[in-house]
């Protein structure tokens, strides 16, 4: 009921009308109500202090899974779908500052394997984890300059060339950026094998 009802509703305000049959009944609305505003032709939402139009604002978002107060929307599917509307699309990832992180977090039964983005700093990083708890930078890229750094090695710790594979990037401290041929790990300048 809006406010300064008159009639059957008076002294009603901010309560929600039922016709039952034989009269009206009336109820104090919980946080989380909906209703049909019939004036506005929407859909509203009991905030616990006013009606707002549904999908205008909402604190938490589940959709077939639980949201939190930390992951404020949270979707279990197998698929998710974001799509034009007639152009194209962006998603945005936002942070507060440089020292934050806006990022994208892969992972593997709940621990991370991969995170792409804006990590700790504001240089483009892809990180990758064999466990969750220990982090690889694997490439790097300059936010002012646009210099790509693969990820560096000292000459003494040297992955397995074999197990990166032919045609696989690193930089290897002292002497620059290297690359496997399957076997072994050779200096792009020279092509000698370190």
């Amino acid at each position: 009921m809006g406010a300064g009802a008159i009639g059957d509703w008076a002294g009603r305000d901010g309560t929600v009308a039922g016709w039952t049959g034989t009269g009206w009944s009336f109820h104090t609305p919980r946080p989380g109500w909906r209703a049909w505003d019939k004036a506005a032709g929407a859909l509203v939402i009991w905030t616990g202090s006013a009606w707002i139009a549904a999908g205008s604002t909402a604190e938490t978002l589940g959709i077939n899974a639980t949201a939190d107060a930390s992951n404020r929307l949270a979707v279990a599917a197998p698929a998710s779908l974001f799509s034009h509307e007639g152009a194209g699309h962006r998603v945005t990832v936002n942070k507060a500052g440089p020292a934050e992180t806006a990022s994208l977090l892969f992972q593997s039964d709940w621990s991370g394997r991969a995170e792409l983005g804006l990590a700790g700093e504001d240089a483009f990083s892809v990180k990758v984890s064999p466990d969750g708890a220990g982090w690889l930078t694997a490439l790097r890229i300059d936010p002012v300059t646009g210099a790509l750094r693969p990820v560096v090695h000292d000459p003494g710790a040297l992955p397995s060339a074999v197990a990166a594979g032919a045609g696989a990037l690193i930089h290897v401290t002292g002497s620059g950026p290297a690359w496997s041929d399957g076997t072994d790990w050779r200096r792009v300048s020279d092509d000698s094998v370190l």
